[in-house]
């Protein structure tokens, strides 16, 4: 009996630190983390990073589902998402925007896993924003472009510069 009592205490402090440390995981860092019902799509949990994101708070946010918090720019995408996952098992590193509470939209890498939690099955999701990556590649593209103009200029400049030397040689003889 003392024995059993030990093991159980033992299996309870495991249970204990696994729970900790899944809870500081999932609400560690700037990346989303939620966790929804796969059959409604109500929210369960949600990490910190999504809450301060999207500029809910987490009363606002469990129990209700993304498509009621008007979170996906485009409604289509979820539905999608929903089958993909359902027909493949997941969805990985796929680009969604989303919107927060005060409208700004953000660029997002997603992917998501169903799991089965208490028989329910639930979807597990992850979103890192790429808002200023996108942002900074586009503008490295757009200087680029502008760069290649110059150059152009630069060269239709120096071809111009060339011909009016040559004639204004042509003239002075």
């Amino acid at each position: 009996l003392v024995a059993a009592q030990r093991e159980l205490i033992d299996s309870n402090e495991k249970l204990r630190l696994s729970e900790e440390k899944f809870s500081k995981t999932f609400h560690l860092g700037p990346v989303i983390i939620t966790l929804s019902n796969l059959e409604d799509g109500m929210y369960t949990e949600v990490s910190d990073y999504f809450l301060k994101l999207t500029g809910y708070r987490r009363d606002e946010v469990i129990g209700h589902s993304s498509v009621e918090l008007d979170i996906w720019v485009n409604p289509a995408d979820r539905d999608n998402m929903i089958k993909i996952v359902t027909e493949r098992g997941g969805i990985h590193v796929a680009e969604f925007s989303f919107r927060s509470r005060s409208g700004i939209i953000y660029d997002m890498l997603y992917s998501a896993e169903p799991v089965y939690i208490a028989g329910r099955r639930h979807l597990i999701s992850v979103a890192i924003d790429i808002t200023e990556r996108k942002r900074a590649e586009a503008e490295k593209d757009q200087l680029e472009k502008q760069f290649i103009q110059s150059q152009k200029m630069e060269s239709v400049g120096r071809l111009a510069g060339g011909i009016a030397h040559d004639f204004n040689n042509l003239l002075t003889a």
